[in-house]
C-alpha cells in the first residue's frame, strides 16, 4: 500500500511525498494526517471541504473497501488553480 500526494499546476504534477503502509488503514491514515496539513495553509473556506473529510468516516470505510480490492483511493483539495491528489493504492508489497 503507498500513499502519496502530488501538486498539480499549469497540468504538470509534482510529487510532494509518499508513505509505503502497510495496511489500507495505516494508508488512510496518513492521506488524512497529509490532508490535515494542507488545510493547515488553506484559507478557512478552501480548507472546510478537506476539513469535512478528514472527520468523514462513511468516507473511509469506502476508501477502506476500494483499497481492500484492490483500486486505488484518490481524494482531491481544491484551492483556487491548484489541486492537491491525495491517493492511496496497492503496491504488491503489502
Amino acid at each position: 500500500m503507498r500513499g502519496s500526494r502530488l501538486h498539480a499546476a499549469e497540468r504538470r504534477a509534482f510529487p510532494l511525498g509518499s508513505y509505503p503502509a502497510a495496511t489500507p488503514r495505516l494508508a488512510l491514515r496518513w492521506l488524512r494526517y497529509r490532508a490535515g496539513d494542507i488545510a493547515d495553509q488553506l484559507d478557512a473556506l478552501a480548507a472546510r471541504p478537506t476539513r469535512h473529510w478528514i472527520n468523514d468516516h462513511v468516507e473511509h470505510e469506502q476508501a477502506l473497501s476500494l483499497l481492500a480490492r484492490g483500486e486505488t483511493y484518490t481524494f482531491t483539495i481544491f484551492d483556487d488553480t491548484t489541486r492537491y491528489a491525495l491517493s492511496a493504492h496497492p503496491t504488491g508489497n503489502a
